[in-house]
């Protein structure tokens, strides 16, 4: 099944009083590119959470970012600076015996105090927090996963569409390239007939040249061979994700057949054709560009 590269996903979960959001969003890349967003006190985490969104992902850019909202039970645990405290303290004690001043400080006042009260953020314990994490990376990977691949079955719609569209278009092309080499041996013959008047000319021997550049107006084989390779493209379709690179190497050869019924069959009639049928293959490369 078809597998778009572009996708979102959310879960969120609680974790000692915390909210736990994890968000991933994915888009189209040639390779893998994977970029985390944590909180400071999970960078402990990224190389294991690198490590398994990279057995999710074989190509695409992916950003997965946590954030961490706080409940009613706060981890963070209220203290008090005391080397802080003694310097305030005796700074007041040096301003009561320089000016003599009577005024006693409160505790209360004490604490209002800049940075007197700091907050010791509880340590993350990996092994308890950890399977959380994986659980609620687990359940938005599933989320994108699911968008990315109903973004691939109308990708697929639209390509299967195109690919008939060019397949009609070839059997034009078929269909008219007898005529190429009829043509083709025509024209020759007229223009050496013009170019050897009055000179004695072998017959087989000028029979023989004109069948070979007849034989060089030929795209049989070119039409073979496109034929073969979207056949080829048609059948990749049908495989297991990922096919995005197999599918963008097959639609190169085909581009290269395309241009060569083009060089070699001078007739306007196939050179319109061969005009169109890049049109549709450069807007099936664009979407083969979203599948991974």
């Amino acid at each position: 099944m078809i597998r778009s590269m572009t996708g979102y996903g959310r879960a969120q979960g609680e974790l000692e009083g915390r909210t736990l959001i994890v968000e991933v969003k994915s888009v189209n890349h040639r390779y893998k590119d994977i970029n985390v967003r944590l909180p400071r006190r999970y960078n402990s985490l990224e190389h294991r959470i690198r490590e398994l969104l990279g057995e999710k992902l074989d190509r695409g850019r992916l950003d997965l970012s946590l954030n961490s909202r706080e409940g009613e039970l706060a981890p963070a645990v209220p203290e008090i600076n005391v080397p802080l405290v003694d310097r305030y303290h005796e700074m007041i004690v040096q301003l009561r015996e320089r000016y003599g001043l009577q005024e006693q400080m409160t505790a209360f006042q004490l604490l209002s105090l800049p940075d007197v009260i700091v907050y010791q953020e509880k340590e993350l314990n990996p092994a308890e927090e950890w399977p959380v994490l994986e659980r609620l990376i687990h359940c938005a990977m599933e989320e994108l996963d699911d968008m990315r691949l109903k973004e691939g079955g109308s990708l697929l719609a639209d390509i299967e569409s195109r690919l008939r569209e060019m397949k009609a278009r070839l059997k034009e092309i078929e269909a008219r390239s007898p005529l190429v080499v009829t043509q083709c041996h025509d024209r020759l013959s007229e223009r050496l007939a013009e170019m050897t008047k009055g000179i004695e000319i072998d017959p087989i021997r000028l029979a023989q040249e004109l069948a070979f550049f007849a034989d060089r107006c030929d795209i049989s084989e070119e039409i073979v061979r496109l034929r073969s390779h979207m056949d080829q493209f048609a059948q990749v379709l049908n495989q297991e994700s990922p096919l995005g690179r197999k599918l963008d190497f097959i639609l190169q050869e085909m581009h290269r057949e395309i241009n060569t019924i083009g060089s070699k069959a001078s007739d306007s009639e196939i050179a319109l054709r061969v005009v169109e049928f890049k049109t549709d293959l450069e807007r099936l490369r664009e979407q083969v560009q979203n599948i991974e």
